[in-house]
């Protein structure tokens, strides 16, 4: 079992690894789609200042809850971030 604290009241609860799993799949699955859909952009439209933010952002408040109290989702998101930076299209 996994522990968390909800940011908002304080108050710690459990959380099954299992559950864990499937939202760090889930959280994959969305990387990957927005990946592909700024690949796509990228081709159309072309390269420009805050490329990819507002995806970022969606996938960043999608597991906002978690963003603080997990690592691995800090890394996955700071992985994403550092493919749009570098990524030339």
């Amino acid at each position: 079992m996994t522990y968390r604290t909800n940011r908002r009241t304080g108050g710690t609860f459990m959380i099954e690894q299992d559950e864990y799993t499937k939202e760090a799949k889930q959280m994959k699955k969305d990387i990957d789609t927005a990946k592909k859909k700024l690949i796509a952009k990228a081709r159309r439209k072309g390269m420009y200042e805050n490329f990819g933010g507002a995806e970022l952002r969606t996938i960043r408040d999608k597991y906002s809850q978690n963003i603080y109290y997990d690592s691995r989702i800090m890394s996955q998101l700071r992985d994403v971030q550092d493919w749009i930076d570098s990524y030339e299209g």
